[in-house]
């Protein structure tokens, strides 16, 4: 198992705090061959200093398409004095020409111990000039999530599928939200996970088959892995808002299965099931009295495949699910805009969904 101190060393140069913008302006005019590039400042954080390894690999694949300043902030939350240790390293990569190499700074803090304004203080003052921050905060929203630092950010990037009670932090984030100081854009990977499903689904709609036959849908069943449950739950109240169907009481039928009702009046079973497959969510099937819509994918399978079915024929087609890992997620969800609206709307009924 990997220690704090086998990650260290993949961090680059340990150096004085106080001398990181000199040391980063050394690093590169040692090298006339390379570039240095920044379009955001992109930091991630962590409790887990034993995670510093893997974040830095994550932010070499991000550097490959979104040149910034990166920041990797470990904390250790122990009860005593502040202290802060500090490394740069640069990731580089080729310019479409073949020509200098384009680079990305890293600035790495592992910082330890409490102060009051102690994360806000030393992120802030590392940012590259006014360049927007993107902050990707891993894990729980804990008591260093202050206003003096999330009015700073631009886009939070958040999981709120790993959090362990996530209607406890659903509330922290809201608020933060709705703070007249903030100018928020919350980006979860939860809802990204799910992006090529949806995109899946919604592509099933073009067929005038399963079209028209849409507004007889009375039965919904959405498969999923124990682990992506929530993702399950955000899934489903994205095509309750989209169609407009109505979620109505379902007394006595535990948290699995909800019954909603269509604009038309028809009334839908909606039923989440629990797989053993590895996949998030590995199939959405939408059931009328004439037609079946599925949009599934396999394990290890790099497509979704939408099936529509009916007594009179079968029509199949394959959408690209691209990207699983943390670094792709990331990648994804930064060419992307933010609907905080949307977002915001369908978390009311997500929270009812877990609350069930």
């Amino acid at each position: 198992m990997a220690t704090l101190s086998d990650n260290l060393s993949d961090l680059g140069t340990e150096v004085p705090l106080a001398s990181v913008e000199r040391e980063l302006k050394n690093l590169f005019a040692s090298d006339l061959a390379v570039t240095r590039a920044s379009l955001i400042n992109f930091a991630i954080y962590s409790e887990q200093p034993e995670d510093l390894a893997d974040n830095t690999a994550i932010i070499r694949e991000v550097t490959r398409e979104h040149a910034c300043r990166a920041l990797l902030i470990a904390v250790t939350c122990q009860d005593h004095a502040p202290s802060v240790r500090a490394w740069i390293t640069a990731h580089c990569n080729l310019n479409s020409n073949g020509g200098k190499s384009i680079c990305s700074e890293q600035i790495t803090m592992l910082m330890e111990g409490r102060s009051e304004h102690f994360v806000p203080n030393m992120v802030l003052s590392r940012l590259d000039s006014d360049l927007p921050l993107v902050f990707w905060w891993q894990g729980p929203l804990t008591e260093n999530f202050e206003p003096s630092l999330y009015s700073r950010i631009d886009r939070l990037i958040i999981d709120s599928g790993a959090w362990a009670d996530p209607l406890v932090q659903f509330d922290v984030l809201e608020k933060a939200y709705r703070s007249s100081i903030t100018r928020l854009n919350v980006m979860d990977l939860a809802w990204t996970r799910v992006l090529p499903l949806r995109l899946a689904l919604a592509a099933c709609y073009d067929d005038p088959l399963a079209l028209a036959d849409f507004p007889r849908v009375n039965e919904v069943t959405i498969s999923h892995c124990p682990t992506y449950s929530l993702e399950a739950r955000m899934i489903a109240a994205w095509m309750a808002h989209q169609a407009g169907w109505k979620w109505l009481p379902l007394p006595n039928r535990g948290p699995s299965e909800f019954a909603l009702e269509s604009r038309e009046g028809i009334h839908i079973t909606l039923r989440f099931l629990t797989t053993d497959t590895a996949i998030p969510i590995s199939s959405i099937r939408l059931c009328s009295p004439g037609t079946t819509t599925e949009a599934s994918r396999d394990s290890d399978c790099p497509f979704i495949r939408s099936c529509i079915t009916s007594d009179s024929q079968r029509t199949e087609h394959l959408t690209p699910a691209n990207f699983n890992t943390p670094a792709e997620l990331i990648i994804e969800r930064l060419r992307r805009g933010c609907n905080n609206r949307l977002y915001f709307t369908l978390l009311q009924t997500v929270r009812q969904l877990l609350r069930a």
